[in-house]
Parts: C-alpha cells; structure tokens; sequence
C-alpha cells in the first residue's frame, strides 16, 4: 500500500468528477466560466490552459463531442471498458466480452452506493459506474482516512482509468479540454 494525502486526494476528486458529469451537474456552470479550473489550480497546484474553454458555448459542446456522439471511442462508464462479468459459470453470450453497460462493476457499484446509504442520480441510474460517480466515491472513502479502502476501490474499478486517459491522448474528436483533464484524473487515481 502507498502512502496517500486521503485529504487532498478526498477534494481533488470532488474537483475532478464535476466536468466529468458535464451539463448534469449543477456546478457545470462554473467549469464553462472557468472558476473551476482557478480553484483546481489555487488548491492543488495544477495549472494547464487547456482546462479553460473560450466561450461558455465550447463547454456544452466539448462534452457532448467528447461523450455524447453516438458510436464515439469514448465512455466515461466502467463497464463498457471491462468484460461484463468474471464468473466463469456465466453463459450469456456475451459475458465475457468488453462493450456492455452493466455487468459486475456497475451492480458492485450500486451495491457500494446502497451500503453507504447514497442515492445515484437519476440522470445515471443507467451507470452506477460512471467515473464522475466513481470520483465521488473515492473522494468519500479517502474522507474517511482509511487507506486500504481506498486502494482496494482503485483496484476494483479505476485500473480502466489509464486507458481512457491513453485513448483520450490518441483519437480524434475528443476535446482539448477533456485530452488534458483525463490524464489528470489517471495520475490521480494513480
């Protein structure tokens, strides 16, 4: 196990799930003005002007370019990045196979969810393990001080999170502002 800043690394995720939500989440406005990457920079230390968008307009559609098109590389949900299941005994013909909503991390994320007694917002309901979510529950293990949890969660459902981040870096149409924010979220899941 490493040695955590469970503190910084509890707002730091805070920080980092809000544009992952994008338009869903009441602080996106803040994003698309740019407060959100001054307070990023002011409490973390991190400073990249590809986190700033030129008009608030560029937001809304550098999420929805990024996240949104349909047939797009790019999904912020767990399951679509791992194979549906690991039981062996499972026969559905596509239990093993990458690609699919659902499956084990999105029913083990509804179950962390329930055990800690939060609610998923409606708008994800469809994705319990989307990493905006994912971020958030970090964020609350890493507020309770308790480092194993919080390298054991990292292990169960956030080893995806570097190759989001590396097919960020090498597809097309994916947003400067999202190309630079996903390598920040993989080196703090890290």
């Amino acid at each position: 196990m490493r040695r955590r800043d469970l503190p910084g690394l509890a707002a730091l995720c805070g920080h980092l799930a809000i544009p992952l939500y994008g338009p869903l989440s009441p602080w996106w406005h803040d994003v698309k003005a740019g407060t959100w990457t001054e307070e990023l920079a002011e409490h973390f230390r991190i400073t990249h002007r590809d986190l700033k968008f030129a008009s608030p307009e560029e937001g809304d559609q550098a999420f929805l370019e990024t996240f949104a098109v349909p047939g797009h590389p790019l999904t912020c949900i767990e399951s679509v990045h791992k194979p549906w299941t690991a039981d062996p005994q499972a026969t559905l013909a596509f239990a093993h196979e990458k690609g699919w909503l659902g499956g084990d991390s999105a029913s083990h994320m509804r179950d962390l969810f329930g055990l800690a007694g939060l609610a998923i917002p409606p708008e994800l309901a469809h994705a319990p393990d989307h990493l905006a979510l994912e971020l958030e529950l970090l964020g609350l293990l890493a507020e309770q001080g308790d480092p194993e949890s919080v390298d054991l969660f990292i292990a169960q459902h956030l080893d995806w999170v570097p190759n989001l981040a590396a097919a960020a870096a090498s597809k097309g149409g994916v947003a400067p502002f999202y190309r630079a924010l996903l390598p920040i979220v993989a080196e703090t899941v890290a």
